[in-house]
């Protein structure tokens, strides 16, 4: 099997393990929840999960990364797993116990106007156990072993999707019979309650599928192996704590800084959108998960920079579309989204362009990782934040959720811009631009503008405008191939010429 076909194999099984869970969790999150919750309902929920998301991504500390190079450099892989998962416990059951027995700590950050430390105490549980599977699962991707990561991931989500509407639909079937709130009633608290619970469950599953790793590999931590690995990942913690900053926080930013008593309200309907986007990042996530050892392993072949640049251009080819694929099919989207979040589609395509420049940018950003000059993506992702925050605060209040999408895309295109020159100097990638950006103008045209000046303005029918919308598709597919027939072939096409891949 060639080196691009075993890389290809992986991001498969890896998209089915990250992509088949998430679209199950979609389903009920985004779909059921948007169908069942107001606007100010799933505005909270979303605030909370956002808070969740960044709580956890700095508690591990990414030293998931950190186990992928030490792993590969030190002769006991074993010692890089226990010293790695050491440091995850201590400062995961550290910070959950502080806000677990504190809750109101991170409540007034969520929302003040209602009593949720119960949901706060439980949430600070669901961190805990994600944290503790977080080595674990590092280990499993080290170890090339994509189908067991995914089997553990497909059977924690579907015991939360199972738990959330059990417990969601048998509660309010009780309720509707007796109108006895002896198991749970309908307040807002109890209803975000439920979903919370469900991830607990699911959550604890994972961890007991996982538990054996800790029985068999876990032993004392190697400090002077810590000192190294800690130096290695604290730049990239604050990598992954500016990402899911930028990714997610302008959930809670819209509510911020809302000119107008609606901000809870139109930030449930940009966390709608979002997460509409975000089958996007399933895919661009998919790739991660199988690059990252990827391009590790690959780091001294003699072709390293031309195989990189190959996987970025392919990637982007699939990237775009994908993009144009959600803008011709929205009407199929709107189908199952609650018709409270209908008027939010407008944001749409600026946050599936951001999501493609995200896309990219994890493509080129692995050059400070390669090189070990990890502060440098920190400086990056810090650098994109405070784009995204001042941006957020002169555009929201002016454009409300609208404001919030804009002020993503200018985030992410800077530290696109930023990490590509950078990397052009330290690890210079012989990466096609043209055909990039020919892809990105090209799919931006045909699934944008054409789509909605065109088809969306002169067809009501709306199997008309899914026709049509998906000849876009296969006009793209056939465009980029004429263009660059050899692109999922094995023939380089790149000059100078490189060995057969």
């Amino acid at each position: 099997m060639s080196i691009l076909k075993k890389f290809a194999s992986d991001a498969a099984v890896y998209g089915i393990a990250f992509i088949l869970p998430r679209i199950i969790n979609y389903v009920v999150i985004t779909v059921y929840l948007t169908n069942k919750y107001g606007q100010t309902e799933f505005g909270v929920y979303s605030k909370l999960y956002t808070w969740i998301a960044i709580i956890i991504a700095l508690l591990t500390f990414r030293m998931d990364t950190a186990y992928f190079r030490f792993a590969s450099k030190e002769k006991n892989s074993n010692t890089v797993f226990s010293t790695a998962t050491w440091v995850v416990a201590f400062l995961a059951l550290l910070v959950s116990s502080i806000l677990f027995f504190n809750p109101n700590i991170l409540a007034h950050y969520v929302e003040t106007s209602l009593n949720i430390d119960a949901i706060i105490q439980v949430s600070c549980l669901v961190i805990l156990l994600d944290c503790l599977e977080s080595i674990p699962f590092a280990k499993l991707r080290q170890e090339g072993k994509p189908k067991k990561f995914a089997l553990i991931k497909i059977i924690k989500v579907s015991a939360i999707v199972l738990f959330t509407f059990s417990f969601y639909e048998l509660s309010s079937f009780w309720y509707s019979i007796t109108s006895n709130d002896i198991f749970l009633s309908t307040s807002v608290e109890d209803r975000i309650m439920l979903v919370v619970f469900a991830n607990l469950i699911g959550s604890f599953v994972s961890f007991f599928c996982v538990l054996p790793y800790y029985i068999k590999y876990l032993r004392q931590p190697d400090f002077s192996l810590l000192t190294k690995m800690l130096a290695y990942s604290a730049p990239l913690a604050i990598v992954s704590v500016c990402g899911i900053f930028n990714e997610y926080f302008g959930i809670n930013l819209v509510d911020y800084f809302s000119s107008n008593e609606n901000g809870i309200q139109e930030s449930g309907q940009f966390s709608a959108i979002l997460r509409v986007a975000i089958l996007m990042q399933l895919f661009f996530t998919a790739f991660q998960y199988a690059g990252e050892p990827f391009f590790f392993q690959n780091a001294d072949r003699k072709d390293a920079f031309f195989l990189y640049a190959r996987v970025a251009n392919v990637f982007m080819f699939l990237a775009s579309l994908l993009l144009i694929l959600i803008l011709v099919n929205v009407d199929i989207i709107k189908f199952f989204i609650g018709k409270d979040f209908h008027s939010g589609f407008g944001i749409l395509p600026i946050l599936l362009l951001s999501k493609l420049l995200v896309g990219l940018y994890y493509n080129i950003s692995i050059w400070y990782k390669l090189t070990d000059k990890t502060y440098f993506g920190a400086i990056i992702s810090f650098i994109g934040s405070v784009v995204f925050v001042f941006s957020s605060y002169q555009l929201i209040p002016i454009l409300g959720k609208e404001g919030a999408a804009i002020a993503s895309l200018c985030c992410y295109a800077v530290m696109l811009i930023i990490c590509y020159f950078l990397g052009q100097k330290y690890y210079k990638v012989p990466y096609p631009i043209s055909k990039i950006s020919y892809k990105i103008v090209l799919a931006l045209v045909l699934g944008w503008w054409f789509k909605i000046g065109f088809i969306d303005a002169y067809f009501d029918n709306i199997w008309s405008r899914l026709l049509l919308g998906n000849m876009i598709a296969v006009l793209f597919i056939g465009m980029i191939l004429r263009s660059e027939p050899q692109i999922l072939g094995r023939i380089p096409f790149f000059k100078p010429k490189t060995p057969n891949l």
